[in-house]
């Protein structure tokens, strides 16, 4: 990820630790609902790009799926900047969402390479 995604990540976490209330359950209970909707997401496009007909729709789905995993993974970075989440989940939660976003980086670029 480049420079600006970090500075982007750094700046959400700051503005969570400035606002937050005394015991953080807003922005805590925020983040952790848009980690369920993400995953959720992810999972369930990639489940439809595998049964879809046509090779675009199949694409699309992928790239969703793949769009909501990059999503998942900012969204818990910034939970982990913001001092929402410290736990040896939130690294494993992190680094399966970065292979699983490769995973599907790889399988959307050979679908794509196909139809060309």
């Amino acid at each position: 990820m480049g420079d600006t995604s970090e500075r982007l990540v750094d700046f959400a976490g700051f503005v969570v630790r400035l606002t937050r209330d005394d015991n953080g359950i807003y922005a805590k209970e925020y983040y952790s609902k848009q980690l369920i909707r993400s995953s959720g997401s992810a999972a369930l496009n990639y489940v439809e790009a595998i049964a879809a007909g046509f090779a675009r729709e199949k694409a699309h789905r992928l790239s969703i799926a793949l769009r909501e995993l990059r999503e998942f993974s900012n969204n818990l970075r910034i939970q982990v900047r913001a001092g929402l989440s410290t736990s040896k989940q939130a690294d494993e939660l992190l680094d399966e969402s970065i292979q699983l976003c490769k995973i599907l980086n790889a399988v959307l670029k050979n679908h794509t390479a196909r139809q060309t």
